[in-house]
Order: C-alpha cells, then sequence, then structure tokens
C-alpha cells in the first residue's frame, strides 16, 4: 500500500471524509482558489477539484493531442493512386 504524496506548492489536500460536510465558507473559498484540489480518500488521491476553466482548455488539448495522433496513424498509412485518365474514363458521361 503506497502512501499519499506531499501536496504541491499551491495544493491544497482534502480528505473525502470532510468533504462531503463542506462548510459554506470553505466553497466559496474554493471559487475564488486557482489551484487545483486533490481530494484523498485512505490517504490516496481519488479525485482533483479545478476552475471549470481550467478542466474546458485540458479537455481541448486532449482533444487536439487525439487529432494530432490521428494525423500521424493516418500518415504512415500507405496512399494509393489512380490515375487520372482511369478516374476520367469512370466518371458519367454528360
Amino acid at each position: 500500500m503506497g502512501s499519499a504524496r506531499a501536496p504541491r506548492a499551491g495544493e491544497r489536500i482534502l480528505a473525502i471524509a470532510n468533504f462531503s460536510c463542506y462548510k459554506l465558507r470553505d466553497r466559496q473559498l474554493m471559487k475564488t482558489n486557482v489551484e487545483p484540489e486533490i481530494v484523498t480518500k485512505n490517504g490516496k488521491p481519488v479525485s482533483v477539484i479545478l476552475p471549470i476553466e481550467d478542466y474546458q482548455e485540458m479537455l481541448e488539448r486532449l482533444e487536439d493531442a487525439e487529432d494530432v495522433a490521428w494525423l500521424k496513424r493516418a500518415r504512415r498509412k500507405k496512399l494509393h493512386f489512380r490515375p487520372l485518365e482511369d478516374v476520367l474514363a469512370d466518371l458519367p458521361k454528360r
């Protein structure tokens, strides 16, 4: 069983046991906090609380990374070309 890591600068660690009874004052402070907060259960990190803007930016970056990975895979595939004359021959005549 591993132990919980030490918090990084600016992080606040919250035990899940205390999370359900979070006081209104703490919730208001959390709205102004710009650093992610890690929620732990039995000393192990289980969740992260972060501003919605940061979450949305992370999702956008993840989607961008997935797009780049797809393009890299697509570029590895061999391309097959047909001569223009063959394509033109297959088109319906007007």
